[in-house]
């Protein structure tokens, strides 16, 4: 009972509206380099 807070949890992920790949929430895509509609990075 006193660990009960330490069970592993699984990762939060959304799909990505431009590619359909799943990436976490509130972060840079790294395939397109897009963060909400915007070009954040540049991707060769």
């Amino acid at each position: 009972m006193r660990r009960s807070h330490h069970a592993l949890k699984s990762p939060a992920v959304v799909e990505d509206k431009h590619t359909g790949e799943m990436v976490r929430p509130h972060h840079v895509c790294l395939k397109t380099g897009m963060y909400k509609g915007q070009q954040v990075i540049d991707v060769d």
